[in-house]
């Protein structure tokens, strides 16, 4: 479910009107005020909307999906990812970042995690995050009778390999995720098999509207 909201979070920040948007975000940032918590390692408290935990969450987001794009064939030029990053400074805003802290190139992306990586530890929560996220609650009958549960299973062990080598190493769970040569070619496979879906099966209503709006089709 937290899933589909994020998805959904980000279509509607990429496609959808400038209303849509901002409706969106100010929805995400109202429930941000509500959360908080105490880490547990650390005994730091926190709010969900701390400054530094809002520009962490759009950082990784920008890089995954860009890096995503870029291994799984996107023709994207050097420009192009510059581009990228810059124009999401905009959803940065919406969500509460700083605008003068998000990054405007790529080259900022790198400056960034390179910076916070010495921070960064895994914690009990994170750790088993991540295993929940491999092995979801499922109904038996589902998992008998479906194919719901290895098709879940190579989808996100896919998701997983696509993350950074040093980010993967810091959960030490190599024998749940793929070389980086072996997820390149399985992304680009599952773009061409995508690619084959039919744009209506393929593509969500808001992201047809989206397109429908600037006159083009989407594209491939």
């Amino acid at each position: 479910m937290r899933m589909t909201r994020t998805g959904q979070y980000v279509e509607t920040i990429t496609f959808g009107t400038r209303t849509e948007a901002r409706r969106m975000a100010a929805r995400v940032r109202g429930l941000h005020r509500q959360l908080s918590g105490v880490e547990e390692t650390t005994g730091r408290s926190y709010r969900v909307d701390d400054p530094d935990l809002l520009l962490w969450v759009h950082n990784c987001a920008v890089d995954s999906l860009l890096s995503t794009a870029l291994r799984a064939g996107l023709p994207l030029s050097a420009e192009d990812a510059d581009t990228y990053v810059l124009e999401q400074v905009a959803a940065a805003r919406l969500v509460g970042v700083a605008e003068e802290v998000a990054p405007r190139t790529v080259a900022d992306l790198d400056a960034y995690f390179g910076a916070i990586r010495p921070e960064l530890a895994l914690t009990p929560a994170a750790s088993d995050g991540v295993r929940r996220l491999f092995v979801p609650p499922m109904k038996g009958w589902v998992q008998v009778l479906t194919p719901a549960r290895p098709a879940w299973g190579t989808f996100v062990s896919l998701g997983f390999a696509t993350l950074p080598v040093w980010a993967r190493q810091m959960f030490s769970m190599p024998g749940l995720s793929l070389t980086d040569s072996a997820a390149t070619a399985a992304l680009r496979a599952f773009r061409a098999a995508l690619l084959a879906v039919p744009q209506r099966a393929r593509w969500s209503p808001i992201v047809r509207a989206g397109y429908a709006r600037v006159g083009e089709r989407p594209a491939a």
